[in-house]
């Protein structure tokens, strides 16, 4: 990531935002490992996606996957 950012003139801001992205992607993962819900690797994993793609889209794949799994156990048939 810091080849990426260097060679993409990232400004110090969003650099600084990616690395919050990263950093709260993998307390939430050790907090999920910690609970059995999934493996090491995949908190890991999910560390560095978020770390690559950022706040803003960390903040709206976590919407969209409350969104599916709220649709998944709506009462109301269809």
């Amino acid at each position: 990531f810091l080849l990426f950012a260097a060679a993409a003139a990232m400004p110090w801001t969003m650099f600084g935002y990616h690395v919050l992205a990263g950093a709260l992607a993998l307390a939430a993962g050790f907090a999920l490992f910690g609970f059995g819900v999934i493996g090491g690797g995949d908190a890991k994993l999910f560390a560095a996606i978020a770390l690559m793609i950022g706040v803003g889209l960390v903040l709206a794949l976590g919407a969209g996957i409350v969104l599916a799994i709220v649709g998944a156990f709506d009462p109301t048939p269809t």
